[in-house]
């Protein structure tokens, strides 16, 4: 089936550059402008300023190039900034891991923003954070299947790292805040059953109340 739907568009792609393209050409433009000299070793969200922008970056000798055949040289000359220095590459790699992850209010945000981030994911953060414990201790005891929740975890550490080696930014996280938010739903859970104790007369569930 998935291959079904990305054949039309993998065709149109040839039509159009005469090369092979699956879907799109954004990986070497990605890998080009995420490890570029002008980062240092620290990333940089988004240029501006005082930074040439992003097509000031492209070697103008790239330029008569079309956009398959211009992704496929950035894509080795970003690998190339890779390999020359992997130091670099792990720090710019850790340095994106506050940008991936962000739910603080920022200075430079409008207050919309700002109430948005935090009332969603720094709201579900510590519940994610719990829920997974809490599974990870259900799975120990053996009282809970470990395949769905697993399949889960390993789809959020993989596509948190590809970002994180690659561009990170606060929309690149939304695919993994809804299996996450699988787990906030157990870590909230296990909150309200600890209210639910501690407010009942008697101090167990198992026992009527009709208060």
């Amino acid at each position: 089936m998935i291959l079904v739907l990305i054949l039309p568009f993998t065709w149109l792609n040839y039509r159009s550059f005469h090369q092979f393209v699956v879907l799109n050409t954004n990986a070497g433009y990605v890998l080009f402008w995420s490890y570029h000299p002008i980062h240092g070793s620290k990333w940089i969200p988004l240029l501006g300023g005082d930074y040439p922008s992003y097509q000031e970056l492209i070697p103008k000798e790239l330029h008569p190039l079309n956009e398959a055949a211009l992704e496929r040289e950035l894509f080795k000359r970003g690998l190339a900034f890779m390999l020359q220095d992997p130091g670099r590459m792990l720090s710019l790699s850790i340095s994106r891991i506050p940008e991936q992850f962000q739910f603080l209010p920022l200075s430079n945000s409008s207050l919309p923003s700002n109430l948005t981030r935090v009332l969603s994911f720094g709201l579900a953060l510590p519940f994610m954070i719990a829920g997974g414990f809490i599974w990870a201790v259900d799975v120990r005891r053996r009282s809970i299947d470990i395949f769905p929740g697993t399949l889960l975890i390993i789809f959020i550490l993989i596509y948190s790292l590809i970002h994180l080696l690659t561009w990170s930014s606060i929309r690149y996280r939304l695919p993994t805040d809804s299996p996450g938010l699988v787990f906030a739903a157990r870590g909230f859970l296990a909150l309200f059953e600890m209210i639910r104790v501690r407010t009942h007369p008697s101090g167990k569930l198992n026992e009527p109340y009709n208060g």
